[in-house]
């Protein structure tokens, strides 16, 4: 459940274009996992909130990833663009994900 919720998250804020990327757009494996804990963990405080109107829990988790950007010092672009970044080598994504996941723990 937490690998899709994971997932989800991860892809909703994937940009729709796709544009050539260099190092320096990317945010390091390390940095990045922190960052997708940290939204996971929004989104299970955001689920146990159980707000029954949904436009709430959806502007409630926009809120708290804005913050998390911020906290981390990442532009969604840059975040966008390193999800982007790892998810299209399937190997890079799996190390990226499980990183994640022993943060989760």
């Amino acid at each position: 459940m937490k690998n899709v919720l994971l997932i989800i998250v991860l892809f909703s804020f994937l940009s729709c274009s796709k544009k050539e990327t260099t190092n320096k757009d990317i945010i390091p494996k390390e940095n990045l996992s922190e960052i997708i804990a940290d939204i996971q963990k929004a989104q299970a405080l955001v689920n146990l909130k159980k707000d029954s109107n949904m436009t709430v829990r959806n502007l409630r988790l926009t809120d708290y990833n804005k913050e998390i950007l911020k906290k981390h010092n990442v532009s969604e672009d840059k975040y966008n663009k390193s999800i982007d970044f790892y998810s299209s080598n399937q190997k890079e994504f799996s190390i990226l994900l499980e990183m994640v996941s022993k943060k989760l723990k």
